[in-house]
């Protein structure tokens, strides 16, 4: 194995041994680095642009201190060894299309330090194979560009530090991700990020902070049992597709977008705020295409803050545990999944739907009820509510539709608007004697 460092001279061209020194700083006119050789850019190098003229393959790639920019185009580099393979920071730029392959096939382990890049600067990595233990995005705010596992079989070590990744993220249905505390950042500012899990959990804290930019989901994505995810900047996309958040998700101060196009988001928490609108300035939510979905599954309490938002979906409470929903929120549906449950609305409150899907069964009925002892408000602009098996007590329904609760329902007292029988069908039949 030979050591080599960059020396600027000639074209600048990565095939070119006039760039080439055995000697950090040296005469140049080393060999150039082959898969069997290092190859590292450092203070040294001088600040000039160094040309990945063909994909190239070595042990490892260290570039530190290094303050020129390294110019991929569309070809590749290539490390297969074991240890530290690649060492970056934030001196150097790139240009091109900049990916960098880990190739090792074996089960030493294997670390890859990218450093802090801004978006422009960040380099795609690709984990081909092997079944060792990566360490990858494991220091103080390292960040990346796209990230594929496709094909490695090894086991992304556990992060307790935030990092970013500026592109698409690929797992693998033969790694394992080992459990992070640490927070994974999706930042790009413009274009779509990617997230495939391939049936993986996402065992990391989960952060959508791309101004302008749009995280898409390929598949199922399901974190971690107490992972946030929280929403900042930019757009999520659910893709027709479920996220299954941990504890709770959470919106954050910035411009962000909730599109559905036929998804779910699973809030399986029992908590306060197990979806959390806490920061509404700038949140909007989208239908799409399709009937998008909010399903709160924790089978004790749980609650739905709002923030008074209007969601273009159904919001379902698919627990046994009561769903406290605060705010005066509008909603396209409100729907249960399992009897008996309970919903319970913020005293003072306006909630407005477009559908009311509530019902309860024979010995399981539904409550719906307030927080508080005082009235809540359910708004139907017209039509007619059908329901059955509810047990409903401060509760003013108005708008211009009407509520019929149902035969089978409980007036519990301090109730507005609601009919206690079930709704006319509106078929009258008229008899004439002549």
């Amino acid at each position: 194995m030979a050591a080599r460092f960059w020396v600027t001279g000639g074209t600048g061209n990565w095939s070119s041994t006039t760039n080439w020194s055995a000697t950090t700083g040296g005469a140049s006119g080393a060999s150039v680095p082959g898969s069997a050789d290092t190859a590292t850019f450092d203070a040294s190098s001088g600040a000039g642009t160094a040309t990945v003229d063909s994909s190239v393959t070595i042990q490892t790639l260290t570039m530190t201190g290094f303050t020129g920019t390294l110019a991929f185009g569309t070809n590749t580099i290539s490390v297969n060894s074991t240890g530290t393979v690649y060492t970056g920071d934030t001196t150097f730029s790139v240009t091109g299309t900049p990916v960098i392959n880990v190739t090792s096939t074996g089960s030493t382990a294997i670390t890859v330090t990218p450093g802090v890049a801004t978006e422009a600067n960040s380099i795609s990595f690709n984990f081909t194979g092997g079944t060792y233990t990566l360490t990858f995005l494991n220091t103080a705010s390292n960040s990346a560009r796209s990230i594929s596992f496709t094909g490695f079989a090894g086991t992304w070590a556990a992060r307790t530090n935030a990092n970013t990744i500026y592109g698409s993220v690929t797992l693998s249905t033969g790694m394992t991700f080992s459990g992070s505390s640490g927070v994974t950042t999706f930042g790009a500012t413009s274009g779509t990020q990617l997230i495939t899990c391939n049936g993986k959990s996402f065992d990391s804290l989960i952060t959508i902070n791309g101004v302008g930019g749009t995280v898409k989901l390929v598949d199922a994505l399901t974190m971690g049992a107490n992972r946030t995810f929280t929403h900042t900047n930019g757009t999520l996309d659910l893709n027709g597709q479920t996220l299954t958040v941990g504890t709770r998700y959470a919106t954050g101060t910035g411009t962000k977008n909730l599109t559905f196009n036929g998804g779910t988001l699973v809030c399986p928490a029992a908590n306060t705020s197990s979806f959390n609108n806490g920061a509404t300035s700038g949140y909007t939510l989208t239908a799409g295409t399709g009937t998008g979905k909010i399903s709160m599954t924790a089978s004790t309490a749980k609650s739905f803050l709002g923030g008074g938002a209007t969601f273009p979906c159904t919001l379902s409470n698919d627990g046994a545990g009561a769903l406290t929903i605060t705010g005066s929120n509008t909603f396209t549906t409100l729907a249960n999944g399992v009897s008996p449950t309970t919903f319970s609305f913020t005293a003072g409150t306006t909630t407005t739907v477009t559908n009311w899907n509530i019902n309860g069964t024979a010995g399981n009925l539904v409550t719906i009820g307030s927080v508080t002892a005082a009235s809540h408000t359910l708004s139907k602009a017209s039509g007619t509510v059908g329901s059955n098996y509810l047990s409903i007590s401060y509760s003013t329904a108005t708008g211009g539709a009407a509520w019929f609760a149902g035969a089978n329902s409980t007036d519990g007292g301090n109730n507005s608007g609601w009919v206690f029988s079930n709704a006319t069908t509106g078929n009258f039949f008229f008899f004439f004697v002549v």
